[in-house]
């Protein structure tokens, strides 16, 4: 028996460790990878869609009310720069923290230089003095449209107001579009709003610090947190960016995962713009929006018309408005409210641990109910934590290792289902001649319990012996055929009254029958079975006996 359970547990350990293996092998080469952004998408949904960004963020939408109501007045998307100025003037009145736009400002206005829009933009963002504009810094490929382009120097005055560190990030980019010269001149700061999605399509992640040469550059929300708190300049610490006493964590590539939120306080546009020609027209009794509602907050301008087109799919949802992922990022940063994944070391642990527990719970525990059990409470067990965790701001992998778990559970059943059933059709073999089909049910269904005979056992058993009283005469006076014809009966007879006590037939030996009870399993009572079993023999003996008068053979009886 000990060697029997040795062996499981080595095949149990063997299963484990080859399905870890074989999961993190798959691993590597990417294949959980849409599956466990789905889940961390799923997670996000679950935890997330009813918590609120930082009360001191506001947003300013230019939704499809807004585009409605300015077509008339202004005309159809991009409006003049003159309509941003007058709402960033409106703004000011409230003084605001900062004014972030997730709008950008490339090129002049028309194609043309110094615009009287373009002239009124830059004034309005030199008067408000909280202002922050929007640039893009990104990678491309060379082609015959912009080889000119790529890898240009950034102006030398850009680059010594905007520019944060001179330590490497993992981002390199070629090619930059900044607000138009005077613009960001005007600017108190500039934020990259480039964004880039894991290969799903899905905003999850993105590079706070945006390199360029051999500089880096904040990104919107990282710029608004500089904003927020005091003048403060990130700093790359590790795996980490360490700002004003807050270490921003990174994962392993780099970036930063998006804790996102589902509700943020908002504004549209046009009721901006409303309140400000109220407000120019002297009446300020029923303002849709008063500038009051700004005062110390960090206000984002951006889009969430479809037809402005920087709806983006986030965990939330499919169209989420862009300028709300550079809104939550600050959120986060604010309230510490930041998402940590686990180093991949602990996934490598966690998809051994769950692979071996299942593999060890399949094979090693008895009964199949709980084997399946515990195999199901493991692999529930681990989602379950991994949900836990996500709650606790702690991102922990779900797919990789649950499919670890899964596999070493098929590949220990399949062990289990073979070695069972040559352990069962052993143990069949050696009693299915001895013991009634109850007492063989139950020892198949225990059967690595009995198998504990192979090295012998001592138990208290009552033992029957049962013999024909003067078989040696009756024999000599019949035929060998009768003989054996007469033997049949009475054995079968007395075999099934063993049977049915749940006795074990040991032996025939001539005449006589050995028969026990009390093993292979236990029964308090065996003295009592036995007992009932002598009587039900003779019982069964008159029977035959009956038989065989009306037949004229000779009766037998027994001792």
């Amino acid at each position: 028996m000990a060697g029997h359970i040795q062996r499981h547990r080595y095949w149990a350990l063997g299963i484990g460790l080859a399905a870890a293996v074989v999961t993190l092998a798959l691993q590597a080469g990417g294949w959980f990878d849409r599956l466990e952004a789905m889940s961390f998408d799923a997670r996000e949904r679950s935890t997330r869609a009813h918590t609120s960004a930082h009360p001191d963020i506001a947003l300013i939408l230019i939704d499809e009310a807004s585009l409605q109501a300015l077509d008339p007045l202004v005309g159809r998307w991009p409006w003049p720069r003159a309509v941003f100025a007058e709402a960033m003037d409106f703004i000011a009145l409230g003084q605001p923290k900062a004014l972030l736009f997730d709008v950008l400002f490339t090129e002049t206005e028309r194609g043309r230089s110094g615009s009287a829009g373009d002239r009124r933009l830059v004034q309005a963002t030199r008067d408000a003095g909280v202002v922050y504009h929007a640039a893009h810094l990104l990678r491309d490929s060379a082609d015959e449209r912009n080889k000119d382009l790529l890898d240009r120097p950034l102006p030398p005055p850009f680059m010594q107001r905007f520019a944060v560190t001179a330590a490497s990030v993992a981002e390199r980019n070629n090619n930059y579009y900044l607000p138009f010269s005077g613009l960001w001149q005007a600017a108190r700061g500039i934020g990259v709003v480039e964004f880039q999605s894991d290969s799903d399509g899905v905003y999850r992640r993105t590079d706070l610090l945006r390199g360029y040469g051999d500089r880096a550059y904040p990104s919107l929300a990282l710029a608004a947190a500089e904003a927020a708190l005091a003048p403060a300049r990130p700093e790359i610490a590790g795996n980490s960016i360490r700002l004003a006493g807050r270490h921003i964590p990174l994962d392993a590539d780099g970036r930063y995962w998006v804790h996102h939120y589902g509700e943020f306080k908002t504004y549209s546009m046009s009721g901006v713009l409303a309140s400000a020609q109220s407000i120019a027209r002297g009446d300020v009794d029923a303002l849709l929006v008063h500038p009051e509602e700004f005062k110390d907050k960090l206000v984002f301008i951006g889009a969430s018309a479809a037809g402005v087109e920087d709806l983006k799919a986030t965990p939330l949802g499919p169209a989420t408005p862009g300028v709300m992922l550079h809104a939550a990022i600050l959120s986060n940063i604010l309230q510490h409210d930041f998402l940590r994944s686990t180093p991949r070391l602990v996934e490598s642990v966690a998809i051994a641990l769950l692979a071996l527990f299942v593999s060890g719970a399949v094979i090693l525990l008895g009964r199949m109910r709980h084997k399946l059990f515990a195999a199901a409470a493991g692999l529930g067990g681990y989602v379950a934590l991994a949900w836990t965790a996500h709650v606790a701001d702690v991102v922990l992998p779900v797919v990789a290792p649950v499919f670890a778990g899964g596999l070493a559970g098929l590949s220990a059943l399949a062990y289990f289902a073979l070695s069972e059933g040559r352990d069962k059709r052993r143990v069949r073999s050696m009693l299915g001649q001895y013991v009634s089909p109850v007492v063989l049910s139950t020892v198949l269904d225990r059967y690595e319990d009995f198998l504990r005979a192979e090295v012998g056992s001592r138990v208290r058993l009552t033992i029957m012996f049962a013999d024909i009283r003067g078989f040696t005469a009756l024999s000599e006076r019949l035929p060998p055929e009768d003989v054996v014809r007469l033997l049949n009966r009475y054995f079968g007879a007395m075999a099934d009254a063993i049977f049915a006590a749940q006795g074990t037939l040991d032996k025939f030996i001539g005449d006589a029958i050995m028969a026990f009870w009390g093993a292979p399993i236990a029964q308090p009572d065996h003295a009592d079975r036995a007992l009932a079993a002598a009587f039900d023999m003779h019982r069964r003996l008159d029977a035959l006996n009956a038989e065989l008068s009306i037949q004229g053979r000779a009766t037998l009886a027994i001792g």
